[in-house]
């Protein structure tokens, strides 16, 4: 796996800050899991324990910025948001079957339309 985020707890990456709150912060990292879909079933149980609701494969996305984020999400059948911010770029996410590929983050208006795919 690649270099966990955890490494600065509370720290946002710039651009995740505005859709994470918008999406409501349910993130999970590698080191929760060694398998990348194992991570959306995490995540989904976790946002239904602080809500008390259940969050199905229709109601889930996955906002990563990399193929195996990609694989991922289509392994755990949910839709995926990639962001292209830096490595890879929009074309080898996309050929790693991302539809909704995005540079940044900023800019909540932009993510939108891709979450209700």
């Amino acid at each position: 796996m690649g270099q966990s985020r955890r490494q600065h707890p509370g720290r946002v990456p710039p651009g995740h800050g505005e859709a994470q709150r918008v999406i409501g912060g349910f993130t999970r990292y590698g080191d929760d899991h060694t398998v990348r879909a194992e991570l959306v079933r995490i995540a989904r149980d976790r946002a239904a324990e602080r809500t008390g609701v259940l969050f199905d494969r229709t109601d889930t996305v996955l906002i990563g910025d990399t193929a195996r984020d990609v694989e991922a999400a289509h392994a755990a059948g949910v839709h995926v948001i990639a962001m292209a911010s830096g490595r890879p770029d929009v074309a080898e996410l996309r050929a790693a079957g991302a539809v909704d590929v995005l540079e940044d983050l900023t800019g909540i208006d932009r993510v939108r339309p891709a979450l209700t795919r």
